[in-house]
């Protein structure tokens, strides 16, 4: 693990994917990028009920 933050202090760019916020301590890795000025991309791989019904009503209105 030290290495893992050791990496992270050291990033410029840090990518979280498919991973869950519930999940520690991978879930405090975004967090701890970002403290050190680090560009941060969190992709989610399971398609949350909120988004969709967000998209198909943004959809509908065009």
């Amino acid at each position: 693990m030290e290495k893992i933050y050791t990496r992270l202090a050291e990033a410029d760019l840090f990518a979280a994917i498919g991973t869950s916020p519930q999940i520690y301590p991978v879930a405090t890795f975004v967090h701890k990028a970002r403290t050190v000025g680090a560009h941060t991309i969190e992709l989610k791989l399971k398609l949350l009920a909120l988004v969709s019904a967000w998209v198909d009503k943004l959809l509908s209105q065009r």
